[in-house]
């Protein structure tokens, strides 16, 4: 999943990096959360990028879900997930997974 809305994109890596959620992109992401669990499609872990506005889309849907997040620097902008993904999806003890990361490592290629 790609974080909620953070507003327009700053050239500046440092502000880029600390761009929050906007109060639309805080009210998306909980709408994702009660969509989620309506779906029962509940995730045992969320594994977010280290970007505030990843971080705070995940602790949003965490918080609504009762799920633990956790920061893994793969999922930052420009990287790519393969080596994510396989050890995830390699582990028996991780069923459903949630992935949260940018625009340029979740849209298929």
């Amino acid at each position: 999943m790609r974080h909620c809305y953070a507003g327009n994109p700053s050239r500046d890596p440092v502000i880029e990096r600390n761009r929050p959620l906007t109060t639309e992109g805080k009210a998306t992401a909980l709408a994702m959360a009660n969509a989620i669990k309506a779906a029962g499609e509940v995730p045992k872990y969320i594994f977010v990028s280290p970007f505030i506005r990843a971080q705070m889309t995940a602790d949003i849907i965490g918080k609504a879900l009762g799920v633990q997040v956790n920061v893994i620097g793969d999922l930052s902008p420009v990287r790519p997930l393969e080596n994510a993904i396989a050890d995830l999806i390699g582990s028996d003890k991780l069923k459903r997974v949630m992935l949260l990361g940018h625009v340029d490592n979740t849209t298929p290629a």
